[in-house]
């Protein structure tokens, strides 16, 4: 079923190098599944700014500060704001094929006070500049409540 519904989903990221000096950002807003408890719903915003470069081996790579704002019922005050960093990684091989690793951990301390941290390792495959399939492992940790699981998705672009 449905796991996750953005309303808005942009992630803006260019190197920066001798010439050019940009400013990473993104900004989420939507609906997600709660990443342990299955059967709930969140509501929820993110938005960070930071650096992207190449580095480390890697097409590209980011660090954030983001804050996220979300309203779920198991939040104590059923909301909850927080903030903390983000960082990712991410390599093409050959013309159609990306490897993005991610992390991030977001200390919450209004509404509600715990800990959420994330790791994922996201394959994309191009099949048409319009068309991909995505696969994504993920592991989650919401205040010592975690979960592992894997998505494969098919994204069509216009």
């Amino acid at each position: 079923g449905l796991q996750r519904l953005d309303l808005v989903d942009v992630f803006s990221v260019a190197p920066r190098d001798a010439l050019f000096a940009p400013d990473a950002w993104k900004v989420r807003f939507g609906l997600e599944r709660d990443p342990v408890e299955r059967d709930a719903w969140q509501a929820g915003v993110n938005t960070g700014a930071g650096r992207a470069a190449r580095t480390l081996g890697a097409d590209l790579a980011w660090a954030f500060v983001e804050a996220e704002a979300g309203w779920h019922e198991a939040y104590a005050d059923e909301y909850g704001v927080g903030l903390g960093p983000a960082v990712g990684w991410m390599k093409t091989v050959g013309d159609d094929w990306k490897h993005v690793v991610q992390a991030r951990a977001l200390y919450v301390g209004l509404g509600d006070e715990l800990w959420r941290w994330s790791t994922s390792w996201v394959q994309d495959f191009r099949f048409t500049p319009d068309l991909t399939v995505n696969l994504e492992t993920r592991w989650d940790d919401l205040d010592g409540r975690t979960r592992q699981e894997s998505y494969l998705s098919i994204r069509r672009y216009w």
